[in-house]
């Protein structure tokens, strides 16, 4: 197969890879910070080796304590990243930039200005916006020429702001918060950074103006924002007021928060019932003092957003004691996380519909299970067996088509052996785990309506059985009678297979038997008409199906067998076999009783 190009790849597909960089914090203090962002380029080129549609994201403190005598690394690093993704066949996107704390120019303190009463609004900023651009100057200043090591052209960067980027027909937007001109430094700036009213408004305007002019894209916008601080470091009205503007009801719908600033990774998820917003926070920090002084590792994301899957990869890089960037298992907690190397997150998780719907009888909601990894492992082996289990009944059924032919063997003693194969067959082809005891956890079964002049008096009689494991020494696995007006009624009404422990008021367990589904195929031949006057026709199931459990580690089978609907499975079965064979079940379940008497030729 031919090998696509970059941009041929770069051209089948809206997905996005976030390189997400924080807590630079460049200074000109000793060798330790050349040595840590050789290693940190070093692995981003080898993580970015087969992506595609990069930008990068740099929120904040690029500068360590607004030292710009550092700038000269600062670009040498940016210029030796440019050129080693050059080398693998990456371009860059784009590149956006928040500042942060660190990012300041300390000639210029904003302290005064946050001690103001306020209001922080757009006559505020027209008023002092002279003095906040001077304590940002450098910081432009230096994001401007790193933009031009990466563009070859010269792009004015404010502070905060929304900006554009349409790949593949799809648009993404960011929008970029200024979280850094409140703060001073130090804990005392958590709950009480000010954003201000005038950032809110210029930013709505932006974004209205993005969506306004591209309305020809006939799609919802990929909404990423960014700053350099976590929300929770807002004071409560305006982290109220940028929560608001992000996923309120009038807000502009974010899907991802990226920000910096704790020197830590996180993933932390917030929705509501319309919106969800991830928040994802990364940091290199400190890198010229002592893992002693300060214990978080040096760390770095890369985000890849899959829009076909509605996912998230998030891969966190972190140094290991000898510098070099490794998988951050601390941060990959749970199996699937390790054994993949990152964690998946859905992009909209009001979207997600991470549950099963379980049969209840008529009239009730629903109940549902949530989704483990555990019950998917066992969904996998489910619908591997079903595929099996058809094929094993469609070929028993042509053995049997064959006897008819030659009649070697008659009719009902064709059907009664079907059955049972049936019942051994589900036992054989969905259990696979060994048992922990001799005793029998499992029972599948069949049973047949017993058609009484009075129907109050209808019964079911067992016709064949199967347990897991062999049937132990005294165990009963003959005919029992067993009323419709309990758990089969109810599953006939509600046209859906019934667990009894999601449908408790249906039906008492006086066995020793912990839980069971019911279940009734569903076809015009598996109905029985009962004439109650010449106007009035009722209609029973001749067959019906089930399985009992004693033992808890078999339940998630018995969802299986809800959401999965067995009882068309068996339906279809059932409905080929007497199509094929010719086969008479009313005439059967009328005869059933004797023939149970006189056993089975």
């Amino acid at each position: 197969m031919e090998n696509l190009s970059n941009d041929t790849l770069n051209s089948l597909t809206t997905d996005l890879t976030i390189l997400h960089l924080s807590d630079l914090h460049f200074n000109t203090t000793g060798a330790q910070p050349l040595k840590l962002y050789d290693a940190l380029i070093k692995d981003i080129e080898q993580q970015l080796f087969y992506s595609q549609n990069i930008i990068i994201i740099v929120t904040g403190d690029i500068v360590d304590r607004g030292d710009y005598t550092a700038k000269k690394l600062v670009k040498h690093f940016f210029e030796k990243l440019n050129t080693s993704l050059e080398k693998i066949g990456k371009k860059v996107e784009e590149i956006y930039f928040v500042p942060g704390n660190h990012d300041k120019s300390l000639d210029y303190p904003t302290k005064a200005l946050c001690q103001m009463p306020g209001p922080f609004d757009k006559q505020f900023f027209k008023s002092f916006g002279g003095f906040f651009n001077k304590a940002f100057k450098e910081y432009k200043q230096l994001t401007e020429e790193i933009h031009q090591i990466f563009f070859k052209a010269e792009n004015s960067i404010e502070t905060f702001g929304c900006n554009e980027l349409n790949i593949n027909g799809q648009q993404y937007i960011f929008v970029r918060f200024n979280t850094a001109w409140s703060a001073n430094g130090g804990d005392g700036d958590r709950r009480n950074l000010k954003l201000g009213d005038f950032q809110l408004q210029e930013l709505e305007k932006q974004y209205k103006e993005i969506r306004l002019n591209a309305r020809e894209l006939g799609n919802n916008p990929v909404v990423i924002a960014m700053a350099h601080h976590p929300l929770n470091h807002l004071e409560g009205k305006d982290e109220d007021a940028v929560q608001n503007f992000l996923i309120g009801q009038r807000g502009i719908d974010a899907q991802l928060f990226l920000c910096g600033h704790t020197h830590t990774r996180d993933v932390v998820n917030w929705s509501n019932n319309r919106q969800s917003l991830t928040t994802l926070s990364t940091g290199i920090g400190w890198p010229d003092e002592s893992l002693s002084d300060h214990s978080q590792l040096h760390a770095y994301s890369i985000y890849v957003l899959r829009l076909d899957l509605n996912s998230i990869d998030v891969y966190v890089r972190s140094t290991n004691d000898g510098g070099t960037f490794v998988e951050d298992y601390r941060l990959y907690t749970r199996e699937e996380n390790r054994k993949h190397n990152k964690i998946v997150l859905p992009l909209s998780q009001t979207t997600v519909h991470s549950y099963f719907e379980l049969g209840t009888v008529n009239g009730r909601s629903p109940k549902v299970l949530f989704l483990s990894n555990n019950f998917i492992k066992n969904t996998e082996h489910f619908i591997e067996s079903l595929g099996i289990y058809r094929q094993m009944a469609i070929q028993e059924m042509h053995f049997r088509k064959g006897k008819k032919k030659k009649r070697e063997i008659d009719d009902t003693s064709l059907f009664f052996s079907f059955m049972q194969v049936l019942c051994d067959g589900f036992i054989v082809n969905f259990i696979n785990k060994p048992p922990e005891t001799s005793q029998p956890n499992i029972r599948s079964h069949f049973r047949c309506i017993c058609p009484s002049p009075n129907k109050n008096e209808i019964k079911y009689l067992r016709m064949c059985a199967s347990l897991w494991p062999e049937q132990a020494a005294g165990t009963d696995v003959g005919v029992k009678e067993f009323p419709y007006s309990e758990l089969i009624k109810a599953a006939f009404e509600a046209k859906h297979p019934l667990i009894h422990s999601i449908n408790p008021e249906e039906y008492k367990i006086s066995t020793d038997w912990k839980d069971f589904i019911t279940a009734i195929p569903l076809f015009d031949e598996n109905l029985y008409n009962y004439s109650v006057d010449d106007s009035n026709i009722q209609k029973y199931p001749i067959i019906t199906f089930g399985v009992s459990i004693k033992s808890d580690e078999y339940k998630s089978f018995l969802y299986c067998l809800d959401y999965y609907r067995i009882d068309r499975v068996i339906a279809s079965i059932l409905q080929l076999y007497i199509r094929q064979m010719n086969f008479d079940l009313t005439k059967f379940a009328n005869n059933f009783k004797e023939i149970l008497k006189d056993g089975i030729n």
